[in-house]
């Protein structure tokens, strides 16, 4: 039975929250099909993720597609919701909230924007990277999405009326604020882990755990706070070669990139008329490159996949396609579209063991050329970092997803231990 429904607004976020459960033991499938029949599932499953892939949409069209979701899953039974958010308070966040609320049929929702381990807090209701507010960092230069405010309730607030308090730890403030009736969307301060369970505790005495948001720090508690049945996880490693998808425009993935390729990863460049070329298929110039690069694996080689290296960059990237950075959804459909069918192309040949990909579109669009709508989430890497198994494709790969703003310029190396260490 599923005891607990995900929902979020792209395939890497959907990922790093479901192996928040299937790494303390809880079953946990991440989906791409938002009409999956929960009822279905049995006794299977006790953690579903949901891919609700709204992040790009209008607000009205998110608020439906996670409206839609959330009311089927209570339908079937489910009585525990958690909406995942982008850490850097990106996509429709107020829209989504406020849809899962009415979904779930709760006057409130705990928010816990913060997820410590990653470096990104929440002090008096502004969200922080490191000690810089979000707004001030490389997202909110980000060149399709940029932060443009870092005040968590201002950014609800552009997309919903319904009342947003920011609780703060000190004291008792927050346990007295969740006794007698409760209405409307808690923002929860969170600057540690520590700061994280005491969260937990107090929404765990107020009975205020069924309906929660954040990212996938305070996923991570849920677990335990929740008593989710557990199995025993085997993680499987495949030592082959890695595959190295920079999927992503955010400058600490293109950092990555930079990164690997300069302590040996062979570099392939996917140029603007491959990634962006309008069709339904791969055009014949990026099967070749796809042939070109399934080759230096069966050489033995470790490759990253990339476009631009730069985020102003872009902008000439995407001219010479004849389309223009203004059109967001437009762009970031065919790049995805394009990535997946290159990266298809290229596991097909069966010479790659691993395939990392950077951003949620593409990893989306990898899925959906590999013709498989489902994810079993193995082992968390690092924070944003997770290994999966890819469900109904014949492509013996492990999957890996990775959030585009997250990690340090050697993750990459860092994967490659630990596919390769012993045990």
């Amino acid at each position: 039975m599923v005891h607990l429904l995900i929902t979020a607004d792209d395939l890497t976020g959907a990922n790093d929250t479901g192996v928040q459960f299937a790494k303390e033991g809880a079953s946990t499938f991440v989906t791409t099909n938002r009409d999956i029949r929960i009822e279905s599932l049995g006794s299977q499953v006790a953690v579903l993720a949901v891919d609700t892939e709204s992040r790009h949409v209008s607000p009205a069209e998110a608020a439906a597609r996670v409206y839609d979701v959330a009311r089927r899953a209570r339908e079937a039974g489910v009585r525990n919701f958690y909406k995942k958010t982008d850490s850097a308070l990106r996509g429709n966040i107020g829209a989504e909230l406020e849809a899962l609320m009415k979904a779930a049929g709760s006057d409130c929702l705990m928010f816990i924007p913060a997820y410590p381990k990653a470096s990104r807090t929440t002090r008096k209701g502004f969200q922080y990277v490191g000690d810089k507010l979000l707004h001030a960092t490389a997202f909110g230069r980000d060149p399709l999405e940029p932060a443009c405010e870092s005040f968590v309730p201002a950014v609800i607030g552009k997309q919903t009326r319904v009342g947003v308090t920011v609780l703060s730890l000190l004291g008792d403030e927050s346990g007295r604020a969740l006794q007698g009736g409760r209405t409307g969307i808690y923002v929860f301060d969170c600057e540690s882990d520590n700061d994280l369970r005491r969260i937990g505790a107090i929404l765990a005495a107020n009975d205020a755990l069924h309906v929660t948001a954040g990212p996938a720090g305070f996923a991570e508690l849920l677990p335990e706070l929740l008593c989710l049945p557990r199995a025993d996880l085997v993680a499987e490693r495949n030592r082959g070669p890695l595959l190295v998808v920079g999927g992503s425009v955010n400058e600490a993935s293109l950092r990555q990139i930079a990164f690997a390729r300069q302590h040996g990863f062979v570099d392939v460049v996917l140029p603007p008329s491959v990634l962006l070329a309008k069709g339904v298929s791969l055009n014949e110039e990026g099967k070749r490159i796809a042939e070109q690069t399934a080759w230096k694996a069966a050489q033995g080689r470790d490759v990253v996949v990339r476009t631009i290296e730069r985020p102003d960059e872009l902008a000439d990237y995407v001219a010479q396609a004849g389309l223009s950075c203004v059109d967001r959804r437009r762009v970031c459909h065919l790049a995805a579209e394009n990535m997946g069918r290159f990266v298809a192309c290229v596991l097909e040949r069966g010479f790659f063991g691993t395939c990392a990909v950077f951003g949620g579109d593409s990893s989306l669009g990898v899925m959906k050329a590999l013709g498989s709508t489902g994810l079993l989430p193995k082992a968390e890497i690092m924070p944003g970092l997770v290994l999966a198994e890819i469900v109904g494709s014949s492509v013996g790969a492990n999957f890996i997803t990775k959030s585009g703003g997250f990690g340090d310029p050697d993750v990459v190396l860092r994967m490659v231990d630990f596919l390769r260490k012993d045990g």
